[in-house]
């Protein structure tokens, strides 16, 4: 509960810091709304059990092929098997590392920083937002359901170009 608090405490104070210099200077507000999602990636993507963890493990390990004729095989199209999840694997698998808490970590940075930088563009109270995020559970669930929260955090990013009506780069 401690690591839990800290983590509290530090990304609502960087956030909260972010929010304030918003006004004075953009490169420390950008700087400390990284570092927010930097603290909660790295307390999410150094984790190796939390709920599924070791199934996403095992699997990277056992059931991502690394060759590409391998995935063409091997590959199931159907919506419900979540193919896109299946090709982000093989792709962290085959060009990253395939070390699986590379994945995890990597896996944790694209979420927290699609939603922080989503929260820091839309939130009129970044501070606020950052404290509900984390403790409301959805922080927690990102660790728990990644490729659902892969989902969002990607369908968050395009709704900054569906406002913008910028359709073309989706």
């Amino acid at each position: 509960m401690i690591v839990f608090s800290s983590l509290l405490f530090l990304s609502w104070m960087f956030a909260y810091i972010s929010e304030k210099s918003k006004v004075t200077s953009v490169g420390i507000s950008l700087y400390f709304t990284l570092l927010v999602g930097l603290i909660l990636s790295l307390l999410s993507g150094i984790r190796t059990k939390y709920n599924d963890t070791e199934l996403y493990i095992y699997n990277f390990i056992h059931s991502i092929p690394t060759e590409f004729t391998e995935l063409l095989s091997s590959i199931d199209i159907d919506i419900g098997t979540n193919p896109g999840f299946y090709l982000y694997q093989f792709f962290v698998k085959s060009y990253i590392s395939d070390n699986p808490h590379v994945f995890i970590f990597l896996t944790s940075l694209i979420i927290n920083i699609l939603f922080i930088t989503f929260y820091k563009k839309y939130s009129t109270a970044f501070g606020l937002t950052i404290f509900f995020y984390i403790t409301s559970g959805l922080f927690m669930l990102g660790m728990a359901a990644v490729k659902q929260l892969i989902a969002m955090s990607i369908g968050l990013w395009a709704i900054h170009f569906f406002i913008k009506e910028n359709i073309k780069l989706l």
